[in-house]
């Protein structure tokens, strides 16, 4: 099970006022690492976080600060500590091992790994025949108090999970991928799902891909001959397998 804090930079930001003023105009955030090797943010760092008035610039996390800047003349820019990013991960993963009996987290795309194979069977009922439901209902409810906006996914496996809670419609704050269906489930998710390279992204795009579910239909060797050798571990997930 995977949980994706979209917005867990921002709302940090504004919790421990690291930025007080000009909240209403276009921002965004960089992770500061505990000792970089350079201070100030360059042209080509990619951004970690962008505030609502960003985001309405299109503007996004992932987007380098030469294309942020180039369709905004103002965007004020915060670093924050890569070390508190941590430590806030860490408590909420904590606080999910009152349900789970393992967890762990990403600190690159602030995500919360939760397993749930091995005790959704505890909250069983007639309306519940796997348990999934009430367990997510109940971890839901043991992290309201710390109001960070939650898009939660089960599936077979960590990246499929990972996936659906960060690509899924915006309209379901939770995504649960039915029993012997992930390889379609996988499919209805834009290609930016699938964990390509820029490169390789963009040249799928250009021949009109923008579903999964487009490149699933084609012939193994086929893909391996437009992805790089080091994505090739990418093509399972097509078949929804993800071990």
């Amino acid at each position: 099970m995977a949980l994706f804090f979209p917005d867990l930079l921002v709302e940090l930001v504004k919790t421990l006022k690291i930025k007080t003023s000009g909240l209403d105009r276009p921002w965004v955030v960089f992770l500061q690492k505990e000792n970089p090797k350079r201070k100030t943010p360059n042209s080509y760092t990619r951004i970690n976080g962008a505030s609502s008035a960003a985001r309405a610039l299109n503007i996004m996390p992932g987007h380098t600060l030469t294309s942020a800047r180039a369709k905004v003349r103002r965007l004020d820019i915060v670093k924050f500590p890569e070390a508190r990013l941590r430590l806030e991960l860490a408590c909420l993963a904590e606080q999910a091992l009152a349900l789970a009996p393992c967890v762990g987290f990403e600190l690159a795309r602030s995500i919360v790994w939760v397993e749930v194979g091995d005790c959704a069977h505890l909250y069983r009922s007639e309306n519940d025949s796997t348990g999934e439901i009430t367990f997510v209902r109940r971890l839901s409810e043991l992290l309201a108090p710390s109001q960070h906006r939650m898009r939660m996914a089960i599936a077979d496996g960590p990246r499929l999970a990972a996936a659906s809670a960060m690509y899924a419609p915006e309209n379901k704050e939770v995504h649960i991928t039915p029993g012997g269906q992930p390889a379609d489930a996988f499919g209805h998710l834009p290609i930016l799902a699938w964990g390509l390279s820029d490169e390789t992204r963009e040249r799928l795009v250009n021949f009109g891909v923008s579903k999964i579910k487009q490149v699933q239909t084609l012939p193994s060797q086929d893909l391996r001959d437009r992805l790089q050798p080091e994505e090739w571990s990418l093509l399972p997930l097509l078949e929804g397998k993800d071990d």
